[in-house]
């Protein structure tokens, strides 16, 4: 379903950030921006940023 998409948004609770999941959603290079709460880990965001993914803190 990904190859249809134009552009990948993630919503993710702030405290999920940086954790494994049990189920792999999709690799960090296919996602575009993350919408997540101002207590995500400033650390996590920064290297999401930097790996160019767009990351709003809400």
């Amino acid at each position: 379903m990904l190859k249809y998409v134009g552009k990948l948004v993630v919503l993710v609770d702030s405290s999920k950030i940086g954790q494994r999941a049990g189920m792999l959603f999709s690799r960090t290079e296919q996602i575009n921006m993350i919408i997540t709460g101002k207590a995500a880990d400033a650390v996590i965001v920064e290297q999401l940023r930097q790996q160019g993914v767009e990351v709003v803190l809400v």
